[in-house]
This record gives structure tokens, sequence and C-alpha cells, in this order.
């Protein structure tokens, strides 16, 4: 095992200040990360020192979530890893500690749902061990350690080379001696979406076992049983959905098995054929504009009334999502036909749409709701006639917005009004 192994008393005093090539592994990797101030240290103590009380004062970070349950997830598993991170010192320096910590914390945001990972010791000295195996051939070597825990984690549960294969989780009642086990294992396997990731884990497999299918050791479909009904299939989306392409595999698992299901999966399966023949009608209506990228003639088809303007660019009625299926169903990118929307007439709607770019969108002549979109920067969005509903949305950065009509509405967003300063409108709502 390489790992740093770490006593104090080991290392002999200099008089003069450190350079970076004393240092190797993990320190080195901690000290430029983080920008030590290596010109103050005169040992490898003084760093320890400075790492340990960067890891401290990290720890103490109290990081917000999008509710409560998520919050108090996060608290229970950052103070289990504060507490292996902090109490191994013969097994983690305390540099490779602050990188730990920092790297498995750094993608907890205030609008996401994120829980750190579990902590498997055995899999978190493998994962530490080939990383300094790499370090050791280059110092330099980027890696993004939470990452790749989170990989071996899961390749831990799982047979290598193996692709299209169904992982079942037996629940309390099928296997009550390993559950505690069994859990750990739904929350590594579990797709980042999915409720059995964190929050949900242990609620849904008291109640049933949970069936994972995996392509290339990566998550695809969820199902969740009650008792012996099959109650939920959730795709990568999470979005009530089967995902076509995984349709048969679905309905070939429990044709094979005799599960029974309940209502709610069947309304699925039922919605999933019914979206089947939409699509295909589609295709037959649209197979050549879609392939070709034809954006007017896309926007037509769904009434969306484009008109063709003088600069080349395409005005719309409104923005919306489609009823029933998305443009990512038929195989578009709304991103791609944001390249050509240069103005929205009407209101515009993004909650519940694949926009995550607005691409050369100047002006909306209506209202525009960003509630629980993927869009994150208002690009060039100049003007908007009527007032904006930034509540719960993902935008931290307003561009160039010069003007609203009517009010602004930052409650529950990341915006602040030092976003906003540079824009004019009747009213900004805190």
């Amino acid at each position: 095992m390489i790992i740093q192994n770490i006593n104090n008393k080991q290392y002999g005093l200099s008089f003069t200040a450190m350079k970076s090539s004393a240092f190797t592994g993990f320190d080195y990797a901690c000290m430029r990360k983080f920008k030590a101030p290596i010109e103050k240290f005169k040992s490898l103590d003084d760093f320890y020192i400075w790492a340990e009380k960067n890891f401290y004062r990290l720890s103490e970070i109290d990081l917000k979530g999008r509710n409560d349950i998520v919050v108090s997830e996060r608290k229970k598993m950052l103070s289990k890893w504060v507490n292996f991170l902090s109490g191994n010192k013969n097994l983690l320096s305390p540099s490779l500690a602050l990188l730990a910590f920092s790297s498995i914390i750094k993608n907890l945001k205030p609008d996401n749902e994120t829980v750190p990972p579990e902590i498997n010791e055995d899999v978190f000295v493998k994962t530490i061990d080939n990383l300094e195996s790499d370090l050791i051939k280059n110092r330099d070597y980027k890696f993004d350690l939470e990452k790749i825990y989170r990989k071996n984690l899961l390749d831990n549960y799982l047979d290598d080379n193996i692709s299209g294969h169904w992982l079942i989780i037996p629940s309390k009642t099928h296997d009550e001696a390993n559950y505690a086990k069994n859990l750990e294992k739904l929350k590594f396997c579990s797709y980042r979406t999915w409720c059995t990731k964190n929050i949900k884990a242990e609620d849904y497999l008291q109640n049933g076992d949970i069936h994972i299918y995996f392509e290339n050791n990566n998550p695809k479909i969820g199902i969740r049983f009650r008792g012996e009904t099959m109650e939920d299939v959730s795709g990568l989306k999470n979005d009530g959905k089967i995902p076509l392409e995984y349709l048969d595999i679905v309905k070939e698992h429990i044709k094979i098995n005799g599960y029974k299901t309940g209502y709610e999966v069947n309304c699925e399966l039922e919605a999933a054929e019914d979206l089947r023949q939409t699509i295909n009608k589609i295709n037959k209506d649209l197979g050549n504009s879609i392939k070709n990228k034809d954006v007017f003639k896309i926007l037509d088809y769904f009434n969306f009334k484009p008109v063709l303007l003088e600069d080349g660019t395409i005005s719309i009625d409104g923005w919306r999502p489609l009823i029933g299926f998305s443009f990512s169903d038929l195989g578009i990118s709304e991103n791609d036909l944001f390249k050509k929307i240069s103005e929205i007439r009407g209101s515009a709607y993004f909650r519940k749409t694949g926009v995550t770019d607005l691409g050369i969108l100047n002006r909306i002549k209506g209202d525009v709701n960003f509630a629980d979109s993927q869009v994150r920067s208002l690009g060039n969005l100049e003007f908007v006639d009527g007032s904006i509903y930034f509540v719960n949305s993902k935008i931290t950065d307003a561009g160039i917005l010069k003007k609203a009509g009517g009010l602004i509405s930052i409650q529950k967003s990341l915006l602040t009004e030092e976003d906003l300063k540079n824009t004019v409108a009747a009213k900004i709502v805190l």
C-alpha cells in the first residue's frame, strides 16, 4: 500500500524556506491545488500543520441543499467523512485528508440534491493506492478523487465487461441479515437523479426489492418493488417515463420472470407504447427535416409559428415544453433550435424543456419563467417586455440583460440584486 505514513518526529528541521521540489505525491498535489504558502514553511511539519488547519476550516462550512432532507443527509455523511479522514492519521496525511474532503464536497451545491458517497475503507484505500502510483509516474497528474472513488465503489459491486444485465438488490424482508450491505450497495449503484441514491434508499429497500439495469457498468433503468408488485420504473431523467430505448428490455424482464405490475407501472408501460407510436408517426412526417436540422420546418410542425426575419434568424410566437414527449425523444437538440431563434413574440416557459443555452435569443416580448429549468445563463438576452421569474432556477449569470418591462423575481434563486445592477425593471422582488 503506497500511502504516506505520518510521524512528525521523522522530519528534520530546516532553517530555509521550502521549495516545490521538496514535495511529492499527494503533498505536491495538495500544495499545488491550494497554493500553499511554502515560502513560510521550514519543514514538512509546517506544511502538515497548515493542511490540517485548512482541513478543519473546510469541514466547518455550512453547505446548503435544495431541501431540509438533503441538508440533513449531507451533514450526517460529512460528519462520517471528517471522522474517517481525521481519525486515521497513521494512514492518511493531512494533505491527503484536505484533498479528499475538498473533492467530496465540491459538487454539493445549494440547488442540487447530491449527497456525499458512503465510506468504504477498502475501496478508498485502493483508490488512493492507484492514484499514488500515478503521481509517482507523473507528479503533475490531474485527477478527480471523488469521481474516481464513486466509480470504484460501483465497480466493487459489478462484474467487469458485462453489458446488459440486471442487478437485483433484495429488500430487508428477503435478506434481513445483509440489509445494511444491500442498502450501501443500492446507494452506490443508483443513478444520481434517483431517490435511491440517498434520501429514499432506506425507505424503499425496506418495502421491496430494487432492480437496476446496467450497460457497460452504467445504470440505465431502476425498478422499485413494493412487496411482490413492481411499483415504479425510472430512467436516468427520473421523469416518470420509461425511455423508449429500454422499453422492450423492461417488458422482457417482466415477462420472463412473471412479475406483477402495479397501476403506476401499467400506466408507464401504456404511455411508453403510445409515445413510440407517436414518435414513429412524427419521424415519418418530419424525418428528413430532423436529419437535415431544418429548424424552420421543425418549429412550424409543432405550431411555434416561426417567422423568418431579415437577418436570417427566426421569430416564434412562444416557447413551451411539448406535451407527452420531448424534443430529445425525437433526437432533436433544443439548443440547436435556439441557435436560430432570436426573438420570442409571446411568453416563454423553460421548465421541463431541454434548453440549457439560449443561443442567439435577444428578445422576449411576453413573460419568461426559468423555474426549475436547465438554463444557467441569459447569454445574449437583452430585452424582456414582460416579467421574469427566476424562482428555483439554476441561473447564475444575468448576461447582458438590459431591461424588463415587468417585475423581476429572484426569490429562491441564485441571483442577487448586484447581478442585476445594469438591468432596468419595474420592480425587483427579493
